[in-house]
């Protein structure tokens, strides 16, 4: 799956914010542009977002996305991430799947992965309400 032309300026927009250099490596089958931001993906198990964590990215393609994580992956994991869009427009939301998850230092994981499908409306707002739950679980625990 790729994503749109449109989709892609707004993602690449929202994710790089001001000021920060954009790069592409030329050798790839889709341009990458370099990117870094902090996303919240979940890991699918049959289908069922199970663990929730935060990743850094480093670059995104119309046909996948690099990361960067302290946990490794399998190839041929499928994880939900959201995607942030310009202008206020509501983040869009995709299964990727692990192409490969390479060790680059001790805690440290690079991912490469590809979109495989929009991801269903439910699953993600699964994804932000869980957040939106451990965010306020967080808060009270700390004010209480």
């Amino acid at each position: 799956m790729k994503l749109s032309v449109q989709d892609f300026a707004e993602i690449v927009g929202a994710l790089r914010g001001e000021g920060n250099n954009l790069g592409a490596h030329e050798k790839r089958r889709a341009v990458r542009m370099e990117v870094n931001s902090k996303l919240v993906v979940g890991v699918l198990n049959d289908g069922v977002i199970g663990r929730k964590y935060s990743v850094l990215t480093r670059d995104i393609s119309l046909a996948g996305i690099g990361l960067l994580q302290s946990i490794a992956l399998q190839q041929k994991q499928e994880f939900v991430l959201s995607l942030p869009r310009q202008h206020g427009k509501p983040p869009l939301f995709f299964v990727t799947v692990v192409m490969h998850c390479r060790p680059l230092a001790d805690g440290l994981y690079g991912l490469g992965c590809e979109f495989v499908r929009q991801a269903p409306p439910e699953m993600g707002q699964k994804l932000i309400q869980d957040e939106s739950n451990e965010h306020a679980r967080i808060r009270n625990s700390v004010l209480a």
